[in-house]
């Protein structure tokens, strides 16, 4: 078989890692019937719970100014109630304890995520649901984030940010350090072709109506802005 030509079903079942990649980016459609045959997880747990880390690793002092800068920000607000020196210890330890909670929080909030869409279709929509398969789609839809991830340190070696901001919130730097701010910057055209990706796969294995896949894929993308808005508000 050449490389992605799918001419039957046998072809969708055999798809490769590659087929499946290129498959999730630009024909999602095919990849998701591979992995509703067989659920792969591998691949979906390094790119959810490790992907953004790879990012931090590679551009290390990029990211440890980064990450002290933010939790400067954090700290040093009136409400905060930290002393100087207390906020001093807190930006020298940040870096290595950020990677380590980055770790346990995608891993926490993947399963949340996961577990929040399945109880939405299973109970509330009452489409087909299988969690195996939750988490091998929503772990390949992440892939689009990963080309974001390239570009950022690609980026890196000339701004000296670790992060590219293409978001709308790049229209209201005035808002900065709002949730408005945070929900703006948590936009950009790869979470939503993250998303749609989502969409499509939860149409497929679910067998549910258009509309209501929308409001799940809505919901989903609420869920993963909310648990991750804190962070997203300070970012430039």
């Amino acid at each position: 078989m050449a490389f992605f030509r799918v001419e039957t079903e046998e072809d969708i079942k055999n798809l490769n890692f590659l087929e499946r990649i290129y498959g999730i980016l630009f024909k999602p459609s095919i990849t998701i019937k591979n992995l509703m045959y067989q659920p792969k997880l591998v691949y979906p747990a390094i790119v959810k719970i490790v992907g953004i880390v790879f990012l931090y690793i590679l551009r290390y002092p990029v990211y440890e100014r980064h990450i002290r800068e933010l939790l400067k920000m954090r700290l040093s607000q009136p409400d905060a109630g930290f002393t100087p020196q207390e906020i001093n210890l807190a930006i020298k330890l940040a870096p290595k304890s950020v990677i380590t909670s980055t770790l346990i929080n995608n891993t926490l909030s993947w399963i949340f995520i996961v577990l929040a869409l399945y109880a939405a279709i299973k109970w509330v929509f009452r489409g087909k649901v299988d969690v195996t398969q939750l988490f091998s789609i929503t772990g390949y839809a992440y892939t689009p984030v990963l080309i974001y991830f390239l570009i950022c340190f690609i980026a890196s070696f000339f701004t000296g940010q670790l992060l590219v901001d293409m978001s709308p919130a790049l229209l209201f730097p005035s808002l900065k350090g709002t949730t408005i701010y945070g929900f703006l910057r948590s936009i950009d055209p790869f979470i939503v072709w993250q998303f749609v990706i989502i969409a499509i796969g939860i149409k497929m294995s679910s067998g549910m109506k258009k509309s209501d896949v929308y409001w799940v894929t809505v919901f989903a993308f609420l869920v993963t802005v909310f648990v991750n808005i804190d962070y997203y508000k300070l970012l430039d």
